[in-house]
């Protein structure tokens, strides 16, 4: 019986790459973010704006790394999104608002950022937080 040089190599566990899988689970992570809204703007717009807002900050919490790029995946394939769903809205008025949720995604986001950055516990001496000063005070 003749053996290939293959069966005398010894035999690797195959395994996807850590790279593949961590560009799979942002792809997954930014099509839920935008796409999930805009679908949901079908059935209810008002929950289709509080489930946007809620997975922009869960995204911020979670995989605050990857903001920036889910921003750039928001802007530019949203409208792809939209033009999938556009045939089963009503008007033009409810094409506009799901063309919005770009928008509450970015407020939400940089909201839930700034906002824990201005609450958060001192990190240096001489301020309570890091918002404390006059730059973000109104009075002055």
């Amino acid at each position: 019986m003749e053996s290939s040089i293959s069966d005398s190599l010894p035999q690797e566990r195959r395994t996807v790459p850590r790279a593949v899988l961590e560009h799979a689970l942002f792809l997954t992570i930014a099509v839920a973010l935008v796409g999930v809204p805009i679908v949901a703007h079908l059935a209810s717009p008002a929950a289709a704006i509080a489930l946007c807002a809620a997975g922009s900050v869960v995204a911020a919490v979670y995989v605050r790394a990857a903001i920036p790029a889910l921003l750039i995946v928001a802007f530019q394939f949203q409208n792809l999104f939209v033009s999938l769903v556009s045939p089963w809205l009503a008007d033009t008025p409810a094409f506009n608002a799901a063309r919005g949720y770009n928008f509450i995604i970015t407020a939400s986001v940089w909201l839930w950022i700034i906002g824990g950055y201005c609450l958060a516990p001192a990190r240096g001496a001489g301020s309570s937080t890091p918002c404390s000063g006059r730059a973000c005070s109104r009075s002055g």
